[in-house]
């Protein structure tokens, strides 16, 4: 079961297509032989399955089971890892944000408390992330993306951590901290040279934050056409986020870029595509 909770946690990196054998599995074993501490990770892993199938109100369901089974086995050991995924990704689907933000934190401290590494990265990005959705001042974030990566460092778990240069170097760009705003190049890392690198594209995770932020940036500093070649590139792609709240921000600025390239070029596609962000963000809003 903890080899299993490993494969998990890596394949979402560069094969989140694994995770639902995964996180079957991790159930199938705890059925069959009976419940142990991992298997409340095998629940909470499943709900993310149930999110990226937009079945939102049965992924809650699950993530709240987990949280009962926890309180009554008082098996708390799992809560860094449980937490990270029912409050960092599952419950982002439908609750407010902001009730998510303390639980990863705490997981976050108390990761790095009894010395979990893995997780400590993990929910590191994610509690980033959240703040920077729910419009924490960017300064705190970057303060704290620069001590949690100290903390990496000293650990050596770095290579988890690299999944949130994308925000961080967006971060830099808002802040006027970069060279060029609309472009995601600077000290945090380098579009350019990531996408172009085939081991960094096998990091599908990486590689949709990459063009998830460098098409916010763009968008929001004008570079319109910039933006256009991003949403073209990344169109259809949302999946790749297996339920995280970025697959969100990814179709609503799609739309955004969309709607603005139908009134420019007034193409069909670009309605098309419009058309197809609003329909999926439709859906999410009535769970939201």
């Amino acid at each position: 079961m903890e080899i299993l909770e490993s494969l998990a946690l890596y394949s979402y990196y560069g094969k989140p297509e694994y995770i639902p054998l995964f996180a079957c599995r991790m159930i199938q074993l705890s059925l069959r032989h009976g419940w142990c501490s991992f298997t409340t990770f095998g629940y909470a892993l499943y709900s993310v399955v149930l999110i990226a199938h937009d079945d939102i109100k049965g992924a809650e369901r699950y993530g709240k089971l987990v949280l009962d089974i926890m309180e009554d086995k008082k098996a708390w050991y799992q809560h860094c890892r449980v937490n990270a995924v029912i409050y960092g990704i599952v419950f982002t689907h439908c609750r407010p944000l902001h009730l998510c933000l303390e639980p990863v934190a705490k997981a976050y401290r108390d990761c790095a408390k009894i010395g979990d590494s893995e997780w400590l990265v993990t929910n590191a990005a994610l509690f980033a992330t959240l703040s920077f959705q729910c419009g924490k001042e960017l300064s705190s974030v970057e303060i704290f993306l620069n001590e949690a990566e100290e903390r990496a460092k000293k650990w050596k778990t770095t290579t988890g951590f690299h999944n949130t240069r994308p925000l961080y170097q967006a971060i830099l760009n808002l802040m006027g901290k970069a060279n060029h705003p609309t472009l995601l190049e600077g000290d945090a890392i380098s579009f350019t040279k990531e996408i172009s690198n085939e081991r960094g594209r096998e990091m599908v995770q990486t590689t949709s934050r990459l063009q998830l932020y460098q098409m916010r940036v763009a968008y929001m500093f004008g570079d319109l056409d910039l933006a256009e070649h991003i949403v073209q590139e990344s169109h259809g792609t949302e999946g790749i986020f297996f339920g995280k709240y970025e697959a969100c921000e990814h179709l609503f600025y799609h739309g955004l870029v969309s709607f603005a390239c139908a009134r420019k070029t007034n193409e069909d596609k670009w309605t098309t595509f419009a058309q197809d962000s609003v329909g999926k963000m439709r859906r999410w809003a009535e769970n939201a």
